[in-house]
């Protein structure tokens, strides 16, 4: 968890400034409006329902997505949960026994490199060829 998250904090606290900043400015440039918009989205991505916590490896599949852009191509933050479910649902039913092996050792990742990584088939897989946007 530790080493999908890491970068995590950094970017929120960059978003949490900027986001203020902006409040200030009318003029925003593009890559700030995309900065502004996967803060938003990485903060969507937290929520959790109340006494209902996700399991380890659920949590790294949502947040390896959002924090390595797989989430970009969504239009708006309530497509995120809509993204979210339909990725658990992936993940729960029988028809992925492909990536079997990958979930069992997910939780369990030493290190990570975002080259050599489970979680680009699994997360890659479900993004473009399964989800469906509503």
């Amino acid at each position: 968890m530790k080493r999908v998250a890491g970068s995590l904090k950094l970017e929120l606290a960059l978003y949490r400034e900027v986001a203020i900043f902006s409040t200030f400015d009318s003029d925003i440039d593009e890559s700030t409006k995309e900065l502004l918009k996967k803060g938003q989205l990485l903060t969507e991505l937290l929520k959790q329902p109340q006494n209902a916590p996700l399991p380890v490896h659920k949590q790294i599949l949502i947040l390896f997505a959002g924090l390595y852009g797989y989430l970009d191509d969504l239009d708006s933050l309530s497509e995120v949960s809509n993204y979210e479910q339909q990725l658990y649902e992936f993940v729960d039913s029988p028809d992925v026994e492909t990536f079997m092996p990958y979930l069992e050792t997910i939780s369990e990742l030493r290190s990570f490199d975002p080259q050599d990584n489970p979680l680009i088939e699994i997360v890659g897989f479900f993004t473009d060829c399964i989800y469906e946007p509503k």
